[in-house]
């Protein structure tokens, strides 16, 4: 089975439907989180600044399964709904 990993941000925002996705396919997945204090000026701790430096895009949120890593939330949200079967079966779905 998949080991899914998905990193995001700490509140609800771009990663949270990717969360939900996990949630509603009974699907376990590890939630990484990075809390907003960690991203105020001066106070930036060093685990942020070296995940930044190893995302594709310097941002979250990062999805990483096996040895693959899918960034941008809406690629992130296609990915899964096609791999849980809710993306439907053609474009008008």
């Amino acid at each position: 089975m998949e080991r899914f990993r998905i990193s995001i941000f700490d509140g609800r925002g771009f990663g949270e439907p990717a969360r939900q996705l996990f949630h509603v396919a009974g699907v376990s997945f590890e939630d990484i989180r990075v809390s907003f204090e960690e991203l105020m000026p001066g106070k930036q701790r060093e685990s942020w600044l070296e995940m930044k430096k190893k995302t594709p895009f310097g941002r979250l949120p990062v999805l990483t399964m096996g040895g693959l890593e899918l960034a941008q939330s809406a690629a992130i949200n296609r990915y899964l709904a096609k791999k849980f079967g809710y993306a439907g079966r053609n474009s008008e779905e």
